[in-house]
Formats: structure tokens, C-alpha cells, sequence
């Protein structure tokens, strides 16, 4: 499975984003926790928790889903 590929399957699905997940779309779109944090309007550490499942990620899902499709649009 490619890593678009991969990617659209975890945008696609309707259970909940692991922080794994999480990771791995901010990791495709080449953002660093700090530069996600600013468009999320929250802090580095924030997202790193949200990384390692210490905090839910929320409404952040719904947007990193989102900013992940854009991303890929042609």
C-alpha cells in the first residue's frame, strides 16, 4: 500500500485517529509539530501528546483529515 494510499484509508475511516495516524498524515504533509501546532493554533507539545495518545485528539481530527486531502489534491 502506498503511502497516499495509506494515508486515504485513514482519512477514510470512521473510527477514531490513533496518535500513530496522527503522526503519520503530519509526517506526509511534512509538517513539524510546531509548524501543525501553529495552523491548529496550539502548542508543539500539544500535538506531540496527541502523537503519543496522552491527549484526545478531538476536533483536531476532523482538520488534520481535512489538511491532509488538500494537501494531496492536484
Amino acid at each position: 500500500m502506498g503511502c497516499t494510499t495509506l494515508g486515504l484509508h485513514i482519512v477514510e475511516k470512521t473510527e477514531p485517529m490513533t496518535g500513530a495516524e496522527f503522526r503519520f498524515l503530519r509526517k506526509q504533509m511534512q509538517f513539524s509539530q510546531a509548524e501543525l501546532g501553529r495552523i491548529m493554533n496550539v502548542t508543539d507539545q500539544t500535538v506531540a501528546n496527541y502523537e503519543k495518545g496522552k491527549t484526545a485528539i478531538g476536533p483536531a481530527e476532523t482538520l488534520i483529515r481535512t489538511l491532509y486531502l488538500l494537501d494531496i489534491l492536484p
